[in-house]
């Protein structure tokens, strides 16, 4: 097989369902991995993965619909990048800021998406 195997689906798939959780359930899994107090590991995870969606529907791993709703959230993401936006990776923001409610509720529809077909 040429590409990226499964495991890279499921890493996916795991980091876009990790978005989704509760920010307390977002700190919880960073903590323990010495990630805090930045939280970029939660963008720098997705954009490990993001790029090797179109193979992911190539291979009939993806939908189309749903590939293209990963790729808008990490554009949202991105778009919260860069020293301007600093204070959006901070453990407070991810708890109130209204981009992370905006990252929570995509994230959210991404992984129910599947249950409704």
């Amino acid at each position: 097989m040429n590409g990226p195997g499964v495991g890279s689906l499921v890493m996916l798939v795991k980091s876009v369902a990790r978005l989704a959780l509760p920010p307390e359930v977002q700190l919880a899994y960073l903590e323990p991995r010495r990630l805090l107090p930045s939280i970029d590991e939660r963008a720098l995870e997705l954009d490990d993965f993001v790029g090797l969606t179109p193979r992911f529907v190539e291979n009939g791993w993806l939908g189309a619909e749903e590939a293209s709703a990963i790729a808008a959230l990490a554009d949202v993401m991105r778009q919260m990048s860069g020293p301007d936006h600093a204070d959006l990776w901070t453990e407070d923001a991810l708890g109130s800021a209204p981009e992370w409610a905006e990252v929570r509720r995509m994230a959210q529809e991404i992984v129910v998406s599947d249950l409704r077909d």
